[in-house]
C-alpha cells in the first residue's frame, strides 16, 4: 500500500472525491498500547488524534497541490 500522501495525492486530483476514511491506521497501535498498560487513556487519545490530524493535513495539502474545486483531472 502507497504512503498516504501518495495515495492522497492521486485521489485529490478528482473533483469527487471529497475526503478519506480511516480506521486502524489511526488506532491500532495506540490502542495495542493501551490495553498494555503502555498508554494511559489521555495519551492514547493524544496519540489517536495526533495520527488523524497528520491524515488531515496530508489531505489538505493534497486538495491544495492538485487545485481541488477546478474540475476532474483525467
Amino acid at each position: 500500500m502507497p504512503p498516504p500522501g501518495l495515495s492522497f495525492a492521486a485521489a485529490a486530483r478528482h473533483q469527487r472525491v471529497k475526503g478519506f476514511a480511516v480506521g486502524r491506521t489511526i488506532f491500532a497501535g495506540a490502542a495495542r498500547a493501551w490495553v498494555r498498560g503502555e498508554l494511559d487513556d489521555a495519551a492514547a487519545v493524544a496519540t489517536m488524534a495526533a495520527r488523524f490530524q497528520r491524515l488531515c493535513g496530508l489531505w489538505d495539502q493534497a486538495r491544495d497541490k492538485a487545485g481541488a474545486g477546478k474540475g476532474d483531472a483525467t
